[in-house]
């Protein structure tokens, strides 16, 4: 599979179940990214992984993730 410059697989985000469907191309991210409202974040606290839907924002290649320093899940 070709890769676009800047997103090269690594052994994390190689797509492993149907790689077919896996694009490494950056505009087809950032459409994806631009065009959703809401991101599932998900992170590990206390030994059990929690999902938490919340408000994001791409600007260049940063996400901006909508929260507050007084949930765990953000420290």
């Amino acid at each position: 599979m070709a890769t676009a410059p800047g997103y090269t697989p690594t052994d994390r985000t190689t797509a492993r179940r149907k790689p077919e469907r896996a694009s490494y191309d950056p505009a087809l991210v950032h459409a994806i990214l631009d065009e959703a409202l809401v991101a599932h974040l998900a992170v590990l606290l206390d030994g059990a992984p929690r999902v938490l839907p919340t408000t994001f924002a791409r600007i260049d290649e940063s996400v901006y993730v909508h929260g507050s320093l007084a949930n765990r899940t953000f420290r």
